[in-house]
C-alpha cells in the first residue's frame, strides 16, 4: 500500500535487498570457514551463551513448531581496547533473486555424538588460587551488605523500603570502572533441539571456532541454564579423560 503510494520502495525490492544481504553473509561464512557475524570485532574479549529456543504455536490453524537452538556471542570491549573493526560485506549488485542461500553444511549438518556411560561425572577440578585475594576482599563484601542492612534500619515508610531493596541498593552503588556497551550478535539458529549430548558439542565446538578466529589464543567461554551447563561440563569431562 505504501508503495502504490509513492511512500516506500516495493516488497520485491525489500526481498531482493535481503537475499543480497543473506547472500553476502553466506560467502563470508564460507570464504572464512567460521560463522561470524560481520558485526564482531576482531582482537576482543569473547564470551557466549547457548539456549534452547522454542515456538510452539496456538493458533487452530498453526501446523508447525520450533525447538531449536540458540547460541549468542557477546563481546566487551574497553575504551583502550575497541577491537578491531570486521571486513565490510562485498554485496554482489544486479542480482533479482528474492531467496537467501543455504548456510554451510559444517555449520548446520550436526554429527551424532553420545555417551558410552548413562550418567558421566563432571570433572573434578580446582579452585585456582588467584580466585582468592585474601581476606580483605571478604571485608569489603561484608562491609558492603551491611551499608545496606543499615540503610533499611533507617527507613520506615513502606515506599522507602520498596526503593532499598538489596537489588536497588546494589545497583546504585558505583564501585566499577566506566565501561563499554558490549556487541551483541546471534549466529544462526540450529534446527535441532539444545537437550541432546551432540548438539551441546556441536555448540561448543562452533563457538570454540569462532573465538579462535575473532580473539586467537583466548579460551572459549560458554555460559548455560542449568540442564544444558551439566551435560556441557559431562562432554568436557569425558573430552579430558580421551586426552
Amino acid at each position: 500500500m505504501l508503495h502504490d503510494n509513492g511512500i516506500s520502495i516495493s516488497y520485491d525490492r525489500v526481498l531482493v535487498i535481503s537475499a543480497q544481504l543473506g547472500e553476502a553473509v553466506v560467502t563470508k561464512y564460507v570464504q572464512d570457514g567460521v560463522v561470524c557475524p560481520p558485526r564482531l570485532r576482531k582482537e576482543l574479549f569473547t564470551t557466549s551463551v547457548l539456549d534452547n529456543i522454542d515456538h510452539n504455536p496456538t493458533a487452530t490453524t498453526a501446523s508447525t513448531s520450533f525447538h531449536g537452538t540458540s547460541i549468542s556471542i557477546f563481546q566487551h570491549p574497553s575504551a583502550d581496547k575497541r577491537g578491531e573493526v570486521y571486513e565490510s560485506l562485498k554485496i554482489r549488485e544486479g542480482t533479482k533473486t528474492a531467496t537467501v542461500p543455504e548456510l554451510p553444511e559444517y555449520y548446520t549438518n550436526i554429527p551424532p555424538a553420545y555417551f558410552t556411560n548413562k550418567s558421566p561425572g563432571p570433572p573434578q577440578a580446582t579452585v585456582p588460587s588467584l580466585y582468592f585475594k585474601g581476606p580483605g576482599l571478604l571485608r569489603q563484601c561484608v562491609k558492603n551488605e551491611y551499608e545496606w542492612l543499615e540503610k533499611m534500619t533507617l527507613t520506615e515508610e513502606v515506599d522507602d523500603a520498596l526503593t532499598v531493596t538489596w537489588s536497588a541498593h546494589h545497583a546504585a552503588q558505583k564501585r566499577s570502572k566506566a565501561f563499554e556497551v558490549s556487541i551483541i550478535a546471534l549466529l544462526p539458529l540450529l534446527r535441532d533441539q539444545a537437550h541432546s549430548v551432540a548438539t551441546i558439542k556441536h555448540v561448543m565446538d562452533k563457538v570454540r571456532d569462532t573465538v579462535a578466529f575473532l580473539n586467537p589464543g583466548q579460551t572459549p567461554v560458554i555460559g548455560a541454564d542449568q540442564p544444558l551447563y551439566a551435560l556441557a561440563k559431562q562432554i568436557v569431562a569425558l573430552a579430558r579423560e580421551i586426552c
